[in-house]
């Protein structure tokens, strides 16, 4: 029997990039939580 060779699967390197996803947008939304709560909290500028 003859020896058939199998077919190439292409496939991207494990990076671990996968795992900085939630970091991502945990930072997002820590910043976004922080600009809001910055704006509500602040001194009023009035003169």
């Amino acid at each position: 029997q003859p020896h058939t060779p199998r077919p190439e699967v292409s496939a991207l390197a494990h990076t671990g990039a996968e795992t900085a996803v939630p970091a991502v947008a945990g930072s997002a939304a820590l910043l976004v939580a922080g600009a809001i709560l910055y704006r509500r909290f602040r001194p009023d500028r009035s003169r």
